[in-house]
């Protein structure tokens, strides 16, 4: 298949891709990134402003070790694979579109991509979109879902990879999940950094059905009404994170990308 990869460019797309790419050389790749979630806040809280900038370091940790020990970083891991790797901030514009339809996509799999996909850019898929949302669905719709679920003391967090079939945020059809408990004596960067291999694997298999015909898209419309959507959190709820004695990061994330 042609597979256009979608990503945003984090921490975790990063460590993501490392284990994703390896399992898909048998597909012709195009590597399409956003370079943020969303808008840019005008004004966002201080400790999300720390937040990135703690997760942001954690990108240097992929070239830091040895060659052969090591992670790949974003220009490392394009050329490893020998792949284009093109920003798609415009994805819906007339720019991006061409952007994409120049690779001929089969398959589109989006991981923490930025930006909310528009029905003229589903449809360059001939077999669909799938997203790898890191959060239990229907339930944690949207933005930092594990800071929701932490902040709601619930005992287990997860992904979910699910068909994306129209501009409705994180609402298309299951194809799997993946569950761990919710560790709330570790923190946010923690937790999310954990979810990872597991939601790699699944979506790895997923391609390989959908390449065999096994797994055929849903095209119904999302269900706007399941769950709850978040978005990012504001001083309030940020604030009640820290009363219950939950952290953002911490000194033990500093090892993690090593």
């Amino acid at each position: 298949m042609r597979i256009a990869v979608l990503y945003n460019r984090d921490v975790y797309a990063l460590k993501a891709l490392n284990r994703l790419l390896p399992g898909l050389t048998d597909h012709s790749l195009a590597l399409f990134h956003s370079s943020r979630v969303g808008r840019a806040a005008a004004s966002p809280p201080k400790a999300l402003t720390e937040l990135a900038t703690f997760e942001y370091g954690l990108l240097d940790k992929f070239s830091a070790r040895p060659a052969s020990q090591r992670r790949l970083g974003f220009e490392e891991i394009s050329a490893h694979f020998g792949l284009r790797d093109e920003p798609l901030n415009d994805i819906n514009q007339p720019s991006g579109l061409q952007a994409l339809a120049s690779f001929r996509p089969d398959l589109m799999v989006s991981i923490r991509f930025g930006k909310i996909l528009r029905n003229q850019a589903i449809g360059c898929a001939a077999k669909g979109v799938i997203n790898l949302h890191s959060g239990l669905l229907p339930h944690y719709r949207g933005v930092m879902p594990t800071f929701w679920a932490m902040l709601a003391g619930e005992t287990h967090i997860g992904m979910t990879l699910h068909w994306v079939p129209d501009a409705t945020i994180d609402t298309g059809a299951i194809i799997a999940t993946t569950s761990q408990p919710c560790n709330l004596q570790a923190s946010y960067v923690g937790n999310v950094w954990g979810l990872y291999d597991a939601g790699v694997d699944i979506m790895l298999q997923a391609i390989n059905a959908i390449d065999n015909d096994e797994l055929p898209q849903e095209r119904a419309p999302g269900n706007t009404n399941a769950g709850s959507y978040f978005s990012f959190p504001d001083a309030s709820a940020l604030a009640a994170f820290h009363t219950r004695g939950l952290t953002l990061h911490g000194l033990r994330d500093q090892s993690l990308a090593d």
